[in-house]
């Protein structure tokens, strides 16, 4: 029994043909399905090691355009699986099955910072199309300032100064610029301010930040010093102005303090005391003086 192979156009005997596990032989002989596989994996890898720069086109006109490092087909099935991308969302939503979608290679580089940045430029140039699923990002990778000195911001969509970004390490900074994420932080405090005081008076009581504290400051004792001479400095009224509040809405609780504060530093503010009092001599006998001078009548009164 013979069979004509569908690669080489040959009739050759049947056992030239592998049997399947369906109990029927293969339409290419054994040699030509040994060299389609060898060029079907050869193409593969060398797919794998290209910059793919694609188009997704799904129902209704819908359209993503995307890069990646590895294989189409790779990215096919993280594209499914994943929930981080507009495509992915978009594939959840609406329920489309891999046979929906339609991958297609627009173009292959050799460098990926120059695959990146036509991806960039082509979703640009196709923002206003309503059926784009892409959202416009800035530059993903290492960054040329030189060639790239401006970043589109993911969350204003306004190109923006590459100094207007925060730099997250050398070459690559954030997607969205500093005024958004001021604003984005702003806008979580005041939606999450009961959570965050939560949260910080746990940490700051916990063990390691109280032991963090304290070597911070044994090795910073001038330095704080120095920094909270200058704030209460620049900020006298305020701070007058908070402790009498405090005072005023609960002074019982103040004055009780302060007597066992006394009762427990009986010996450290005597020590204090006197060493004021040496090394400011000069300034407690003027001060005593312009009392004396601003009380003398009154005390003559009081003789009398």
């Amino acid at each position: 029994m013979k069979k004509t192979c569908s690669k080489c156009k040959i009739e050759k005997e049947i056992t030239e043909f592998k049997l399947t596990y369906g109990k029927c032989y293969r339409r290419a002989c054994k040699p030509c399905w040994a060299r389609q596989q060898s060029d079907t994996a050869k193409r593969r890898r060398e797919e794998a090691k290209a910059n793919h720069l694609y188009k997704v086109e799904c129902p209704g006109g819908y359209y993503y355009i995307g890069s990646t490092t590895r294989s189409i087909e790779e990215r096919r099935k993280t594209h499914s699986s994943e929930n981080r991308t507009t495509l992915s969302k978009h594939i959840k939503e609406n329920s489309l099955s891999k046979e929906d979608l339609k991958y297609s290679v627009v173009k292959e580089f050799q460098d990926p910072e120059e695959m990146r940045i036509a991806e960039r430029d082509l979703i640009r140039s196709s923002y206003t199309d309503p059926f784009l699923l892409n959202e416009i990002i800035p530059l993903r990778g290492t960054l040329d300032m030189e060639k790239n000195p401006k970043r589109f911001c993911s969350k204003c969509k306004i190109e923006k100064p590459v100094e207007e970004f925060i730099e997250i390490s050398p070459g690559q900074v954030s997607s969205s610029c500093k005024q958004c994420r001021n604003t984005m932080s702003r806008e979580y405090r005041e939606a999450n301010k009961e959570k965050i005081v939560k949260r910080d008076r746990e940490r700051d009581q916990s063990p390691e930040r109280i032991k963090w504290r304290k070597q911070y400051r044994e090795a910073n004792k001038e330095k704080m010093a120095k920094r909270n001479k200058e704030y209460r400095e620049a900020n006298k009224e305020r701070l007058a102005k908070q402790k009498k509040e405090r005072y005023d809405a609960d002074p019982e609780k103040f004055l009780k303090r302060s007597k066992e504060y006394r009762e427990a530093n009986k010996e450290k503010i005597a020590k204090q005391k006197k060493e004021y009092r040496e090394a400011n001599k000069e300034k407690i006998a003027k001060r005593n003086k312009a009392r004396y001078e601003a009380n003398k009548e009154k005390k003559l009164l009081d003789n009398q």
